[in-house]
């Protein structure tokens, strides 16, 4: 295998563990997302129980006071963590772009390859049949 095969099968290692990387960061988001909107279905329920329920409603204002506590910490992890998937994207991105850079250069040289090998065909058949037409003018 050729330096440039290696260097695009490393490459494409190198892009599939940015990418798994990747779909872990969106799980953990999309886990942190169910959690805020678990606690926003909590606090409509606990808000229709409270209403229906006079004997709880005094409970409810310091319920309310570490739900909202514990959203907004949900939502700061939220925010970050969609700062970090979008660097793991762009990591990806360019990872592709590298493997990619790659890949068009052992297309290029695999198409000089194949016009080399075909020059030399062509020479070795044009000095075929010179030597054959001299051979019959003899």
């Amino acid at each position: 295998m050729s330096v440039i095969g290696k260097l695009i099968r490393f490459q494409k290692f190198d892009l599939d563990e940015k990418r798994r990387y990747l779909r872990e960061l969106e799980e953990e988001k999309a886990c942190i997302q169910e959690a805020i909107d678990a606690i926003d279905q909590e606090v409509q329920s606990e808000q229709a129980f409270s209403k229906g329920e006079a004997n709880f409603a005094p409970y409810y204002g310091g319920y309310a006071t570490r739900t909202k506590a514990r959203r907004e910490e949900l939502v700061d992890e939220l925010s970050k963590a969609h700062e970090i998937v979008e660097e793991a994207r762009e990591t990806v991105v360019q990872a592709f772009e590298e493997l990619k850079k790659y890949e068009i250069t052992k297309d290029q040289q695999d198409h000089r390859t194949y016009l080399e090998d075909e020059r030399q065909t062509q020479i070795e058949l044009d000095e075929i049949a010179l030597t054959t037409h001299q051979r019959q003018k003899k």
